[in-house]
């Protein structure tokens, strides 16, 4: 009875340390390449993911108010909580970073803001600041919505792009 108790409590600590948790922090330090993507795409877009393809992406927020964030998983879908709380003596706006840690492949993220879904007004990957840049530099669009309406599939959906 000894043996199966101390059995079973090995496989228990060896399957809890082989999987990672869903998990979102803030960002403290900020990888170079990551900041070489966020100075491309700039401040305008209220949130931002950017996928580094390894199980782990970038979620960043853009705004002047004081931000919470929280994730959790709802079958095969990540929930992206957002919760914002105006902040009247700054006027001006931060980014402010997450890492998400992801521990499964999972079909569809799911974005709140205060309790109402929202969509992610961008959605790449670090490599892609290299397109960005050669588009930028050979096309001069005449205002920020036409940059983003070129990186959407016109059909509402935000897609990824591949580096």
């Amino acid at each position: 009875m000894r043996k199966l108790l101390i059995v079973l409590l090995c496989s228990i600590i060896v399957l809890s340390a082989c999987n990672p948790t869903l998990a979102i922090t803030e960002v403290k330090s900020v990888p170079k390449d990551l900041q070489e993507t966020l100075n491309v795409l700039g401040m305008e877009d209220y949130v931002q993911m950017i996928n580094n393809g390894e199980k782990r992406s970038y979620i960043v927020i853009n705004t002047k108010d004081t931000v919470t964030v929280s994730v959790e998983s709802k079958e095969d879908a990540i929930v992206i909580n957002i919760d914002e709380v105006e902040n009247q003596n700054d006027e001006v706006i931060k980014q402010h970073i997450y890492k998400l840690t992801v521990d499964a492949n999972y079909e569809y993220i799911y974005l709140y803001k205060n309790g109402e879904q929202i969509p992610f007004n961008i959605v790449g990957a670090k490599e892609w600041q290299k397109e960005i840049a050669a588009t930028e530099r050979t096309e001069q669009p005449t205002d920020r919505n036409a940059k983003v309406t070129d990186r959407n599939s016109g059909d509402g959906k935000q897609g990824l792009i591949d580096g």
